[in-house]
């Protein structure tokens, strides 16, 4: 593996990483990330029990989404990208955009529209992340 594609392949894994540790946070997560209740403007003790079950379900399926994503990208990094196949190059940044652009602008208006300081900018990191490492792995794979 070339020096370039090893630096695409850290890149690329540094996003894998933080999408895996959030889709894990927000699966092991009992009741609201502290972000969500700051959004809420109620503590977790005070929102109904049907609204309680319906939040929860609505992070544990945000979580999924996070590590579902994360593992897909490490599968194709751990096989076809380190195997010199060309299409994990737009693959990769188009499966990491297909996760991280909703979740992204869906943290950013709530964040908008209340004094909440949810982390939406971290999925646009992780975004960029996987459009440098695709930049990088230009060249670097098989004909």
């Amino acid at each position: 593996m070339s020096t370039t594609k090893k630096i695409a392949f850290a890149i690329y894994l540094l996003g894998v990483l933080a999408l895996v540790g959030s889709g894990v946070a927000y699966l092991l997560c009992q009741t609201l990330m502290p972000y969500h209740k700051d959004a809420i403007g109620m503590e977790w003790k005070d929102i109904p029990v049907a609204s309680q079950l319906l939040l929860q379900a609505l992070v544990k399926a945000a979580g999924g989404g996070f590590l579902v994503t994360g593992i897909a990208v490490l599968i194709i990094l751990a096989i076809p990208f380190r195997n010199g196949e060309k299409w994990p190059i737009w693959a990769i940044p188009l499966l990491v955009a297909l996760w991280t652009v909703p979740a992204a602008y869906g943290g950013f208006q709530a964040a908008k529209g209340t004094n909440a300081s949810i982390p939406w900018w971290m999925l646009a990191v992780v975004l960029t992340l996987a459009v440098v490492g695709s930049l990088l792995s230009v060249g670097t794979q098989k004909e």
